[in-house]
């Protein structure tokens, strides 16, 4: 019976385009002429001497041979595109190793040549040696000169007859210009992934069941003036085939119902012949013998040529004999890391579960991936069994790709909304992997005109080499309210979680500081009005004032998110406590309880759901009343989106200096708020996403309270059910490996007087 060998085609490829000649000449110039050579019979007589015989003078010493010089070092000058590391690995002379120039200058020419793969079509690259302080040593120095990169113009496939370019070219790297080019790479010509996009092509003829498919050329052109590149593939398309059946055979998992097993290949008897898709399903079927400790289990694959199902004589069909085959249960000899450029080997090997001298599992890889993927220092991690001459011996290879994993940033943020912040002046700088070591360090500060927070905050995530976190802070801040501010002079704190397995997480943490309510200083500040009466540094009151505030904190948590930093599936539940008073030591007394629940879910096209859910009540547990350091104020990201920040809160009388009283926002007591959230792709591939959301909240005081769950109303200037502030509104969020930043536009549904009908906000972070 006739076989047909489903291999995917060789591509074959034009000779290396761009290649220049560019021959340095070596050494000096042509040789000195000898001297010439005369017959001692032309020489006149010597007079005789009638002087003594002179004593013969000795021969000088030969002078000494110039020792032989090395690269020791070498230095790239005016580069671009290519960091260091990368340009090195494109070197074939040895750093240190004794001088070559034959090997420089060609190693001038195969980075000149990496240039030009990359579109840079006119650049040049010179070599030179320079002295350094030893005079044996010297050093190498490569000129760049890149000049400008050329754009891809276009990408054009010829040769197909059925199916369009457009389906052909779907995942290309290589594509002409774009909107958002600069950030999709649409534009950009990098020739080590021509070799990709072909394998894409014909995959993407696999899909469709042209199995003979092929390229038969890639051709790359410069245009003229070398600012344009333009790429056509040929290809040649065959036969549509269809499937005449897949049959399972061989060692198949104990107890497997093969016709079940089949029925999990979505590619039916009498479809076009899918193979990529047969092929990736297919591969699922193999994880239960590789949870097994198989890592090699694979399929055997036999194909028959059969008559079409479809009875169409233009068609032609296959049949597949899939073999199972488990292969070796073998041990782990070995775990390599590889790929890792800053990260520290070590920060790598505490996330790696796989240990050697142990028998190969398959779970353990799985979770050492997910775990380094977890850190956010990766924008990829497989970790894999390799094949030995023994085998019953297998390596586990750990590759990571490094990703971005620092941010600086000094730019505004606006808060147009009445009464907000205003222009807000926000600084990052902020490392998730500092100097490859795995600590988390961020340096914060916001300027507005209600804000003047500094923040400095290191992270260890894993204490120890253990699963436990410790943070370690310091702060000051200064928040404005009308008619007074709270100020934090100094701050520092210390806190610590530990993970309970099952994604449970218990937490705890002390924190110190000093400071209090501040007053207006009328000069300074243009505040009109009475003083407010402090309560002084020894009081438990509302209005504490140069105090010591020291608070012990706890908290459990359940963490089932995909991602600490962009979420997209999973749940997040926390409820937490903190205390102050007496037993701290604190000048102030408060005791705080507070609960959450986060919920993401991506059911399809990168289309995510957010919930938020937020509840808490604080009390004053040594009598009087919770200071305003402690109470709740709501508005703004983080809570109800679309009202000024900190001007959701009941109000209350505060006696003044002069005898008299103000009405001022003096926080609440008990707070809820609920966020809901859809976030899309705006566009593939893009870190650009937009959001819709709905927000409500409030803060409440204890008679609020009170009134609302007996079915009352509340006034607050506007109508609240519920008594419940409400927004609504939309934005634009761009992800970024440490924070995201937003731009959004909110409209508050229950508006009092002087709220703006629509505000805008620019910033960073995450809404929940």
């Amino acid at each position: 019976m006739g076989r047909l060998a489903l291999v995917a085609p060789l591509l074959l490829w034009s000779p290396a385009l761009f290649a220049q000649s560019s021959d340095v000449p070596v050494g000096g110039g042509p040789p000195e002429p000898a001297a010439a050579e005369v017959p001692a019979a032309a020489l006149p007589d010597a007079p005789a001497s009638t002087s003594p015989t002179p004593v013969p003078e000795p021969a000088p010493a030969p002078a000494p041979e110039p020792a032989a010089q090395a690269v020791t070092e070498v230095v790239f000058e005016n580069k671009t595109y290519f960091k260091d590391e990368t340009l090195r690995t494109f070197l074939q002379h040895p750093i240190p190793g004794p001088l070559d120039r034959a090997t420089l200058d060609a190693d001038a020419e195969r980075v000149r040549a990496r240039f030009v793969d990359r579109g840079f079509l006119a650049a040049t690259v010179t070599v030179r040696v320079e002295a350094t302080a030893s005079p044996t040593a010297v050093r190498a120095v490569f000129r760049i000169e890149a000049g400008t990169r050329a754009e891809l113009k276009s990408v054009s496939v010829v040769g197909n007859v059925d199916v369009p370019e457009a389906a052909l070219r779907e995942g290309f790297f290589s594509r002409p210009p774009e909107p958002l080019g600069a950030v999709t790479r649409a534009g950009f010509f990098h020739r080590p992934y021509l070799d990709q996009d072909a394998q894409r092509l014909v995959a993407n003829y696999y899909k469709r069941g042209y199995l003979e498919a092929r390229v038969l050329d890639t051709r790359v052109e410069a245009w003229p003036s070398l600012d344009g590149i333009s790429v056509t593939l040929q290809v040649i398309e065959g036969p549509v085939y269809e499937l005449a059946g897949i049959k399972l055979v061989g060692e198949a998992p104990e107890g497997a119902d093969t016709a079940a097993l089949r029925t999990r290949i979505a590619v039916k008897d009498g479809d076009v012949c899918d193979l990529v898709s047969i092929q990736q399903q297919a591969d699922g079927l193999l994880e239960p013998l590789r949870a097994l400790g198989h890592p090699f289990a694979r399929f055997e694959q036999a194909v028959e040529v059969a008559t079409p199902p479809s009875g169409n004589p233009s068609h032609r069909a296959v049949r597949l004999t899939l073999k199972f085959v488990r292969g070796p249960k073998p041990t782990v000899r070995q775990v390599v890391v590889t790929g890792n450029k800053g990260t520290q080997e070590r920060v790598i090997r505490r996330d790696v579960e796989v240990e050697a001298g142990k028998p190969y599992d398959h779970a353990t890889l799985k979770t050492t991936e997910r775990q380094l993927l977890a850190t956010g220092f990766f924008s990829a991690a497989q970790a894999r069994a390799v094949p030995t001459d023994d085998p019953n011996v297998v390596d586990v290879e750990v590759t990571v790709t490094e990703q971005q994993t620092f941010l600086f940033s000094v730019a505004p943020a606006f808060d147009t909304s009445a009464g907000g912040e205003g222009l807000i002046l926000v600084g990052l700088l902020a490392d998730r992997n500092l100097f490859g070591t795995g600590l988390f360090t961020s340096a914060f500060a916001r300027l507005s005109g209600k804000k003047q927070t500094f923040d400095l905050t290191v992270t260890e995530p894993r204490l120890l080499d253990s699963h436990a976190t410790l943070t370690g802070e310091a702060h000051r801040r200064e928040i404005s309210y009308r008619g007074f501010r709270t100020r934090s002079e100094a701050g520092v704190g210390v806190r610590a979680g530990m993970p309970l397995g099952l994604g449970f997480v218990v937490g705890g943490g002390l924190g110190a500081e000093y400071g209090g309510v501040v007053l207006y200083d009328e000069k300074a500040d243009g505040f009109a009005g009475p003083a407010l009466v402090l309560d002084g540094p020894t009081g438990l009151g509302l209005l504490p004032a140069g105090v010591f505030r020291n608070v012990v904190r706890a908290s459990v948590a359940f963490d089932k998110r995909d991602s600490l930093l962009l979420p997209r599936n999973g749940v997040y539940a926390d409820v937490s406590g903190a205390y102050a008073g007496p037993f701290t030591l604190s000048g102030l007394g408060f005791l705080d309880g507070g609960a959450s629940l986060k919920l993401y879910w991506t059911p399809a096209f990168g289309i995510t759901l957010k919930s938020n859910t937020e509840v808490g009540g604080v009390v004053n547990p040594h009598g009087g009343q919770v200071p305003v350091t402690d109470r709740y104020f709501l508005g703004g990201l983080g809570s109800v989106r679309g009202f000024p920040a900190l001007t959701l809160s009941p109000v209350a009388e505060l006696p003044t200096t002069d005898g008299g009283t103000v009405e001022l926002e003096v926080g609440g007591v008990v707070r809820a708020v609920q966020n809901l959230e859809l976030e899309f792709p705006l566009w593939p591939a893009t870190p650009f996403r937009g959001f819709l959301f709905l927000d409500g909240g409030n803060a409440f005081s204890e008679g609020e309270l009170a009134t609302v769950l007996a079915g009352g109303a509340i006034d607050r200037g506007a109508t609240l059910p519920l008594g419940l502030f409400v927004s609504t509104g939309f934005g634009v969020l761009i992800e970024t490996p440490v924070l995201p930043f937003r731009f959004e536009w909110s409209v508050p549904l229950t508006a009092r007087a002087g709220d703006q009908p629509i505000s805008f906000f620019l910033g960073i972070g995450s809404a929940f």
